[in-house]
Formats: C-alpha cells, sequence, structure tokens
C-alpha cells in the first residue's frame, strides 16, 4: 500500500476527532465579549447624508457628461457653424486644392427652390 492511497480507519480516526471537538466547544468569557462588543460600538461611524440631486445647469452639464464633453460639443457646434457659412464658395476650392474646377452646376442653389431657373 502507498502513502497516497487512502486507508479505512483514517476516515474514523478523523470522525472521532471532529466529534470529540463538537461536544466540547468552549465558550468565549462573558469579559471578552463585551469589550468585542463596545470596541464594535466605538468604531462605528454614522452613514453620511446622500448628496444633493444636482440642478440647473449642473444638472444638464452633468446629462451631457462633464464639461468636457460639453467642450466638444461647443467645438463641434462652433466647426458646423463655421463651415455652414463658408459654404459652398470657399469648401469647393477647399475639396478640389484650388484647382479651378467649379463645382456650382452641381449644387442647386436657392433659387430652385423658389422656382426659378438657373
Amino acid at each position: 500500500m502507498s502513502m497516497t492511497e487512502p486507508r479505512d480507519d483514517d476516515d474514523a480516526m478523523l470522525e472521532a476527532y471532529f466529534a470529540a471537538a463538537r461536544k466540547a466547544a468552549p465558550e468565549p468569557p462573558t469579559d471578552l465579549l463585551m469589550r468585542v462588543a463596545a470596541a464594535a460600538e466605538a468604531g462605528m461611524v454614522p452613514e453620511p447624508a446622500p448628496a444633493p440631486e444636482p440642478r440647473g445647469l449642473k444638472a444638464l452639464v452633468s446629462g451631457i457628461g462633464g464639461w468636457p464633453a460639453l467642450a466638444g460639443l461647443a467645438t463641434a457646434t462652433a466647426a458646423g457653424v463655421y463651415l455652414g457659412v463658408l459654404a459652398p464658395q470657399t469648401l469647393d476650392l477647399l475639396m478640389l486644392g484650388g484647382s479651378g474646377v467649379d463645382l456650382g452646376a452641381f449644387q442647386p442653389g436657392y433659387g430652385v427652390f423658389l422656382g426659378e431657373s438657373g
């Protein structure tokens, strides 16, 4: 028989030790329990009050994602307004690299909506 093979009497011997331990469970002294309870009460800290919900501009900014997100949104808005004001003549030059090709014939103007022929 090798050392790794279990023996039948091992389980019986362990069960005897466990049964003896269950019968003779020691009770902690009362003064120890009182000291532990006093230390626990002394260490208790009241829970802080919940933070108030943001209102107004603070609620709007936190709903968007904070100041960095608001800055990105403002930058994108400014870029959109800038490109909207400059279009279509300046953007034609930017898109074609100043090649001198006129894209005006391919882009309708406001006259199309007013019933004018271009």
